[in-house]
């Protein structure tokens, strides 16, 4: 586990199922026998061994099966289970993908790399935290659009009046792939729109619709909630 506030909450965890239940970390060391004999001596007869590892091989399972029979061959009162891995799982990877990419997110944002650019009239990139340094902050967007979760951008604050052209009549939302864009009049997104863009103080991730997702509060439709936006234009 290594972290002692890990290990806290683990402990929280296994005393959450009951006064007879018990548990031993193995971070390396101890050993599983020194865990089992730490356990059977405060009186346990039954444990559940519940791996815990980012992955696995043929090598580390071998390994475990020995151990296993050994400490059963020592203490052949004991009755002993071994669960499948609690991870790898894909959601963990998800997790793992998902802090990874917020961290470069903001690394790159810090470094000047753009996260959206804007034509018009003329054009103009974005970084992370310009979006972080402009006005129209919004500190919770589940204000503005129920059920949502995360900090959010007024998209009236991104338009510059020399980027919009005269008598704009739409404002055009490309996502990543450029597979997919929003057509929406220039009133509705500049009186209405928003940007969220980051969640508990980090950038929005890929999975949430990540860098920029826009919202558009009252309205029902595909393309009143467009997800990966990386790139705008005033027409």
């Amino acid at each position: 586990m290594g972290e002692e506030r890990s290990r806290d909450a683990m402990v929280s965890a296994v005393e959450a199922m009951g006064e007879g239940t018990r548990m031993a970390i193995l971070d390396g060391q101890p050993t599983l026998e020194y865990a089992l004999n730490h356990l059977h001596s405060a009186g346990v007869d039954r444990i559940a061994l519940v791996p815990f590892i980012l992955g696995s091989d043929e090598t580390f399972d071998v390994k475990l099966q020995e151990e296993i029979k050994t400490a059963e061959s020592v203490k052949n009162e004991v009755d002993l289970a071994i669960s499948s891995p609690l991870c790898p799982d894909h959601r963990i990877a998800g997790i793992l993908a998902d802090r990874a990419a917020q961290t470069f997110s903001k690394l790159d944002g810090m470094a000047g790399v753009p996260i959206l650019r804007i034509g018009g009239k003329r054009q103009a990139d974005l970084t992370y935290q310009d979006l972080c340094d402009l006005p129209g902050q919004i500190d919770d967007v589940g204000t503005e659009v129920p059920g949502r979760h995360g900090e959010a951008i007024r998209i009236r604050h991104l338009l510059d009046p020399e980027l919009v052209p005269s008598q704009p009549k739409e404002v055009v939302f490309h996502a990543c792939d450029d597979e997919f864009s929003a057509r929406v009049p220039f009133e509705m997104a500049r009186d209405k729109g928003l940007f969220l863009y980051r969640i508990e103080g980090e950038p929005l991730p890929v999975n949430q619709g990540g860098p920029l997702r826009l919202l558009i509060p009252g309205i029902d439709d595909h393309c009143s909630n467009v997800k990966h936006v990386f790139r705008i234009q005033l027409i």
